[in-house]
């Protein structure tokens, strides 16, 4: 793995950089892309935010948020930072093109099944989220944390805990957390922002999915079906989806949730969550995919009904060994 100074060091080369993250992007990928923007900002580079998709609403609060652009302004920046993203694929087809034979590709992640595929990779998959990698960035450069970015990276990390909730927490997290409200952070507003604001489209969802949960017969594993039809009829898309896949590991006695969403494209895309003894990101490895051991996801080129029976077999054969 790189340093963070050996990183500092490659981007104080640069003066035109993007920042770039994943597709359907997630808390932590949005509020750890804004923030090293803004890290970057303060050190005068001039920086192009980049998303292959649409930003979900409930981001929209957050500093530098309105400056983020298509795949489209991705090209003629002399270096690339890549957010969250276990390899260039996950920030799109489009990007993963784009980005061939820029002088110099950084890859900051927190994955375990990340590919090192940058010139420089900031990689530990020991950090909560890639905003707490973020955080040790700013710290080491060193630079004065600043309201905009603390609010940024105190969104990526709360959201990529669950609120703190999940085992990836640790006391390392709680003490950054501080520092970071520390600043000022009003932290029922961001709460507010994040949970309670939502979209109706987004309960409508839920509704949608909770109205076809499925549970194995052995109890332990729990699934969520979307039909494209049926998220076209309420309008949906896969930013009304952030938090559903949640609902399934609630169940008492189900260990693996799971959630498949039909796509357009052909594709199913498979989200997997899991309590405390399936590594999920094994289960996706086993369909070209990966993540955390307990969150992770894959997308498969089949119809949906065999993409059920094929993952929920497979979800159930690695419980077998629990």
């Amino acid at each position: 793995m790189s340093s963070c100074q050996e990183v500092i060091s490659a981007l104080g080369k640069y003066d035109e950089i993007a920042v770039v993250c994943h597709v359907n992007p997630d808390g932590d990928c949005v509020g750890s892309m804004l923030g090293m923007g803004l890290i970057l900002q303060a050190m005068g580079k001039k920086v192009t935010f980049i998303s292959s998709d649409v930003i979900p609403g409930a981001y929209s609060f957050l500093p530098g948020s309105q400056h983020i652009k298509g795949v489209d302004n991705l090209g003629g920046q002399q270096a690339v930072v890549f957010v969250d993203c276990t390899d260039p694929d996950r920030a799109g087809e489009q990007v993963a093109r784009s980005v061939s034979g820029i002088p110099c590709i950084i890859n900051i992640d927190h994955h375990v099944s990340n590919r090192q595929f940058g010139h420089l990779n900031l990689v530990d998959p020991e950090a909560a989220a890639t905003g707490e990698i973020i955080y040790r960035l700013a710290k080491e450069i060193p630079l004065p944390l600043t309201k905009e970015i603390a609010l940024c990276l105190y969104t990526a990390i709360v959201m990529d805990t669950g609120s703190f909730r999940y085992e990836n927490t640790t006391g390392t997290t709680h003490r950054i957390a501080a520092e970071l409200v520390d600043t000022g952070l009003n932290v029922f507003d961001i709460n507010r922002n994040l949970y309670e604001d939502v979209p109706l489209t987004n309960l409508k969802v839920i509704q949608l999915g909770l109205a076809g949960l499925k549970t194995s017969s052995c109890g332990r594993v729990a699934w969520i079906t979307l039909r494209e039809e049926d998220m076209r009829k309420i309008d949906a898309g896969d930013e009304h989806i952030d938090g559903l896949i949640n609902y399934t590991r609630m169940i008492k006695g189900v260990e693996v949730g799971i959630l498949f969403r039909e796509t357009g494209e052909g594709l199913i895309k498979i989200s997997f969550r899991s309590k405390d003894r399936v590594d999920v990101n094994r289960l996706a490895g086993e369909f070209g995919g990966g993540g955390h051991p307990r969150a992770s996801g894959c997308r498969i080129a089949t119809s949906l009904a065999q993409a059920e029976e094929q993952v929920v077999a497979a979800a159930s054969r690695l419980l077998e060994g629990c």
